[in-house]
């Protein structure tokens, strides 16, 4: 999208089977001051442009990510916040690029579509929906048209447990992936972020039936180097990892006896000093993302 956004670390894309292209992204946040909030808009403008050329191109186009923004009354807690991430020009974008739900035909809860739908023994043609024009649909809002559910709390005011929440975490796709849609969800009861984790379920066949979804792992995978992994039904713990290891007591020894250590246990135990230089360190708990799972 140009160096003007990348530099900000905000986009992680990867290709897939089936011509699909994933995004996913953390949209700037527009509360920083007005240079922010034309920087926000932006980056909105330049991600549509580079989906729609993809798009263009046969691709089809999933992007999922927090961005910073509610759509519409039923995502906020309160419609009369005037302040950035609930701005009619945020909200305008949105508006821009996701079809709306009842534009399109919903085979889970047909009474949702603006067509009317005949009965089964009715002599009457079944009328349906004009294709979707934009870009995405909002997969959360298609399954669910009036549920009132968020996805971010602003921690310092305590704002979850009183309910004052945005819906700003979305997974779009395009109207051609709609039929691989199974369900979507947000994990109200996981805690651990100021955002709630927001999981899409699609068939298996989203990316082609004859995809072949296993891929080798990296040449510095864990799985790879037999004593970093886990026995079965045994998943490591961090402090197993920056503890003294077996493999960095027999170094040990192999160094006090005069022996030549094995290099691929040296590295991988690392120095005792490192390990005493860490060890007992606390890790910090990291946000929950959005993320897509499938069977």
């Amino acid at each position: 999208m140009g160096e003007r956004y990348d530099n900000e670390g905000r986009i992680m894309q990867t290709r897939h089977p089936n011509n699909v292209v994933l995004f996913n992204i953390y949209y700037p946040n527009g509360g920083m001051g007005e240079d922010r909030l034309q920087f926000k808009l932006d980056f909105y403008a330049a991600f549509k442009q580079r989906c729609e050329a993809l798009t263009a191109e046969g691709y089809k186009v999933i992007a999922v990510g927090d961005v910073n923004t509610a759509h519409d009354d039923i995502d906020i807690h309160n419609c009369k916040i005037k302040s950035t991430g609930f701005l009619p020009i945020e909200r305008d974008w949105l508006s821009s690029t996701i079809e709306p739900y009842h534009n399109i035909d919903n085979p889970l809860q047909p009474e949702l579509t603006n067509a009317p739908i005949a009965d089964d023994d009715a002599d009457t043609e079944v009328s349906v929906s004009a294709a979707p024009s934009k870009l995405f649909i909002d997969t959360f809002r298609y399954l669910n048209p009036a549920t009132r559910s968020f996805t971010y709390y602003d921690i310092r005011s305590n704002s979850r447990p009183l309910g004052r929440g945005w819906r700003i975490d979305y997974i779009l796709v395009p109207p051609a992936l709609l039929p691989h849609l199974v369900q979507v969800q947000h994990l109200q009861e996981v805690l651990g972020s100021d955002h709630i984790p927001v999981v899409a379920e699609f068939k298996p066949d989203i990316f082609g039936s004859n995809a072949q979804h296993a891929h080798p792992a990296p040449a510095l995978a864990a799985s790879n180097y037999a004593h970093l992994k886990p026995k079965k039904n045994d998943q490591h713990s961090l402090s197993k990892f920056f503890g003294k290891s077996t493999a960095a007591a027999k170094v040990q020894d192999e160094n006090s006896s005069g022996k030549r250590p094995n290099v691929s246990e040296g590295v991988a135990s690392g120095s005792s000093k490192r390990q005493k230089s860490v060890k007992g360190g606390a890790a910090g708990s990291g946000s929950l993302s959005t993320r897509i799972v499938r069977d």
